[in-house]
């Protein structure tokens, strides 16, 4: 079992009903390395991906977007909705749990920062907390989808290289 197999298993448990619930379907074609959920709104497709920590430790962060119903333009390239993740649109976000940081340390995570460890007497939290803590502040995400509101976790870039399809 990898060091990422638990807090997978989580995620598929837990977290993919949550957003299935939500009208979000998953697109696993980028797995293991990426996770993307879309759902249509009217005439945008919300964007949301699961990123792994590339070096195999058990923490991802979590990317948000919207691209229109008939996709985006990125690098001089059309991007279809349905093939788009949050680095194609105009204008994404990243969701923190702790701070807004650019380091894997402030991503979500099961794996405990050194001091911590060693206070616990143990290298990882249940993967359910690093899980629920994704779920616990969804709601920030759904708010910068509707009205563009910037919750205290989330950190907003702008893509000079993606515009709309329009």
């Amino acid at each position: 079992m990898g060091p990422t197999t638990e807090l997978r298993r989580e995620l598929k448990r837990t977290f993919v009903p949550f957003m299935t619930a939500r009208g979000f379907v998953l697109d696993n074609r980028h797995a293991p390395h990426f996770q993307n959920y879309r759902r249509t709104v009217g005439d945008r497709v919300q964007l949301l991906e699961i990123q792994w920590e590339k070096y195999g430790t058990p923490r991802f962060c979590v990317n948000l977007g919207q691209v229109g119903v008939e996709g985006t333009l990125c690098w001089g390239k059309v991007v279809a909705a349905q093939d788009a993740a949050p680095s194609h649109a105009t204008e994404n976000a990243r969701l923190y749990p702790r701070g807004n940081g650019s380091s894997t340390r402030h991503w979500f995570r099961q794996d405990r920062p050194l001091l911590s460890a060693l206070w616990h007497g143990s290298w990882r939290v249940p993967p359910e907390v690093p899980v629920r803590q994704l779920m616990d502040l969804f709601e920030e995400a759904e708010a910068y989808w509707r009205t563009g509101e910037v919750g205290p976790h989330l950190r907003v870039h702008t893509n000079s290289w993606a515009v709309s399809a329009t």
